[in-house]
């Protein structure tokens, strides 16, 4: 267990997790000016037949438009839902700070395993590398 500290909350994870590269692009060209990049994901809770992240993004500049975060939230959802109808996904606000610097979305997956979602991540990852690789 690790424990990571966020504004005025205190959080026990479990470890780091792979960064979602697919989720992150796509969520950086739906809400532009925002700094995904610098998202943080941590393995909050596992289960025989499902997982919990928390998703930390700093600097989300929608956090004050209720509309938008709904957006964001549902977006989340629907891309774990979306790769199999076995799926059911619950993303929402955990925490926001009083400056809305600091988003904390809690997802929860259950149908899956986090296991086969970082492999694809991890696989994600390299094949993004063999792209950038290709445009030197």
């Amino acid at each position: 267990m690790k424990t990571i500290r966020v504004g005025l909350k205190t959080y026990k994870v479990e470890r780091d997790a792979v960064k979602p590269p697919s989720l992150l692009l796509m969520l950086n060209e739906l809400f532009p000016l925002t700094r995904l990049g610098s998202t943080r994901t941590y393995v909050w809770r596992t289960y025989r037949d499902g997982f919990e992240l928390l998703m930390v993004c700093n600097y989300f500049r929608y956090a004050w438009d209720p509309a938008r975060l709904a957006a964001f939230l549902k977006i989340i959802e629907e891309y774990f839902e979306a790769v199999s109808r076995d799926v059911t996904a619950t993303a929402s606000i955990n925490y926001l700070d009083e400056g809305w610097r600091v988003l904390i979305i809690s997802v929860s997956v259950q149908g899956t395993k986090l296991e086969n979602w970082e492999r694809r991540w991890i696989g994600e990852w390299r094949q993004l590398a063999r792209v950038f690789r290709g445009c030197r």
